[in-house]
């Protein structure tokens, strides 16, 4: 019996020896360089370990914790608000005074501030900030 490839640099079939593989030879086509893979044996399987039961016992414990855990996590964070709660007292929340309805044209402010970073001039991107 012989050894099916296809060549790499041609892709047409080459039929080799079985006491080629593992070797490389030339393409009988292109003449390119081939590697012939060892022929497939019966005895070339990989074994696998058998099963532990103590082990898959332990396993499934653990999915069962985590998908437990998790479930838990999913209710503490999808609890309703409470609607009679009131906030509790201390200074109102800080953030930029409202909008006087005057409209402020700052594009050549926003423009500065863009070249300055683009220059690595971080003190000027500060006095455009302020």
């Amino acid at each position: 019996m012989s050894i099916e490839l296809h060549c790499p640099r041609c892709g047409r079939l080459i039929r080799a020896p079985d006491d080629a593989g593992g070797k490389r030879g030339k393409c009988p086509y292109c003449e390119g360089s081939v590697y012939v893979p060892t022929p497939a044996g019966e005895d070339d399987d990989i074994p696998l370990a058998p099963i532990d039961p103590d082990e898959e016992q332990r396993l499934a414990r653990l999915r069962r914790e985590t998908a437990a855990y998790a479930a838990s996590l999913d209710k503490a964070t999808e609890a309703p608000p409470d609607r009679g709660a009131v906030a509790p007292p201390g200074p109102p929340a800080a953030g930029p005074p409202p909008p006087s309805g005057e409209v402020v044209n700052i594009s050549k402010e926003v423009e500065s501030f863009i070249r300055a970073m683009r220059d690595s001039k971080l003190d000027d991107a500060d006095r455009v900030v302020e």
